[in-house]
């Protein structure tokens, strides 16, 4: 019994069609019939999950040497089936895309530098508003310049804070400027 006949029989017996076996491995209904008549040799990694999702070991589907245990259809189904071709390649797409649309990161660095920026000055008002006290001089320490370090800290943090914003927003819409006339050239 040849390989393609082996992995035919065995397809039968635990229930599948070929569309319903290509399924499971990720590949096409194609490449299972090209299998069947030999026509075509799956590789290593579909030997090892065409005998996982069959339900037999690769020495069965591979050289015959044991019988195949009985196998229910939907004993196989639950098994994990291996990943599809497409994430192989994954990487690749990812650079393509990165080196096609890259100026959208630029974007995305400057919307958020916008956002610190406004947590920064909601900090500010914030802490403006709470200190108002000690800046008019209602505790007895006159004008903003005679705080104590302690009082001062919180308006000097959230003013750092803003000043990161800017500098993130403005960095984000330089880096989209550069990589979109990158792009473009």
């Amino acid at each position: 019994m040849s390989l393609g006949e082996r992995i035919a029989s065995y397809r039968k017996k635990a229930g599948y069609s070929q569309e319903g076996l290509a399924e499971q491995l990720g590949v096409s209904r194609q490449a299972v019939s090209k299998w069947e008549t030999g026509e075509a040799t799956p590789d290593a990694e579909r030997i090892i999950a065409l005998a996982k999702v069959l339900g037999v070991t690769t020495d069965a589907l591979l050289l015959g040497r044991e019988e195949p245990s009985p196998v229910h259809p939907g004993e196989a189904a639950r098994q994990a089936a291996p990943a599809p071709e497409w994430l192989d390649h994954l990487p690749r797409h990812i650079g393509r895309l990165f080196r096609e649309k890259g100026y959208i990161a630029g974007y995305i660095v400057a919307a958020q530098g916008l956002g610190v920026l406004l947590v920064g000055l909601l900090a500010q008002f914030g802490f403006r508003s709470i200190l108002a006290p000690v800046q008019d001089g209602a505790f007895g320490w006159g004008a903003f310049g005679g705080m104590s370090a302690a009082f001062r800290f919180p308006l000097i943090f959230s003013a750092v804070i803003c000043v990161i914003g800017v500098v993130m927003a403005v960095g984000g819409l330089v880096l989209a400027a550069v990589w979109k006339r990158r792009v473009q050239k």
